[in-house]
């Protein structure tokens, strides 16, 4: 085989071998926890988040920045058998027993953890009257007895380092040996934090779930699920959190109780 076949050989090895990776889809593996239990909870309760992430990237130069906003299209709260979103709550002008002070500590701590993608949800809930320092935040009012934040993430999976790379040199190399059919293993965070709060906007408690998922991909995965360079489809990204909303409303008479 002379120079020049060889070029041609390579080019055409690695273009399949990236065809290949196209079309290679994901599969996840985190199931929601069977159980027979059911629970009543009777207070009224307006839901604040409950938002997975979705990315975008862009490319200037050599540098990619890549993105992570709130994904209002796929909220978790339909899992959620307790309260009701925000936007289905009617709200009825300002609420004035709630301090100003008060009102601003929970819309920059809301912030604080989602970051500016979570204005939108916060303007549903909050009047910000002025600007600037003079600014002020004040609670719509709203027949609830409770407000319940949801936060998923993380944004960015940061803790995934030396997993990843024993992952990918244990199970990469089969994977491409096998044509994709025995799937390349990898693992993501899925954490979430329920924040309670009474009508007041008294903090009273949070409950925190910290889990990682399987990640298999392979030619005959879910294409629905995701890809293999795309990553988690954004219309699939509430599903990972279904388990925890799931238990936490096992929890919530509990934390509501004390």
């Amino acid at each position: 085989m002379n120079q020049k076949s060889n070029q041609y050989f390579v080019f055409f090895f690695v273009l399949g071998f990236i065809v290949f990776l196209f079309g290679c889809k994901r599969h996840y593996i985190r199931e929601v926890n069977p159980n027979g239990t059911s629970v009543v909870v009777t207070k009224k309760i307006a839901l604040v988040g409950f938002y997975p992430y979705q990315y975008s990237s862009y490319t200037s130069g050599r540098t990619t920045t890549t993105t992570a906003t709130l994904n209002y299209e796929v909220p978790t709260h339909p899992g959620f058998q307790f309260g009701k979103p925000l936007d289905q709550i009617p709200s009825n002008g300002i609420d004035v027993t709630v301090p100003p002070e008060r009102v601003k500590e929970f819309a920059m701590a809301y912030l604080t953890e989602v970051k500016r993608s979570g204005s939108k949800e916060l303007d549903k809930m909050i009047e910000v009257k002025g600007s600037g320092d003079t600014s002020t935040f004040h609670l719509k009012s709203r027949d609830v007895d409770y407000y319940i934040v949801g936060i998923h993430g993380p944004a960015f999976d940061k803790e995934n380092g030396v997993e990843s790379v024993l992952q990918m040199l244990a199970t990469f190399h089969v994977f491409i040996l096998s044509g994709g059919t025995i799937p390349y293993w990898s693992t993501k965070a899925a954490n979430t934090e329920f924040h309670i709060y009474d009508k007041n906007l008294n903090f009273i408690t949070k409950k925190s779930y910290r889990n990682r998922y399987t990640v298999l991909s392979a030619w005959w995965g879910n294409e629905n699920e995701g890809t293999f360079f795309k990553g988690t489809d954004p219309k699939f990204a509430n599903k990972i959190y279904e388990p925890d909303v799931a238990d936490f409303a096992l929890e919530l008479p509990s934390l509501i109780q004390k």
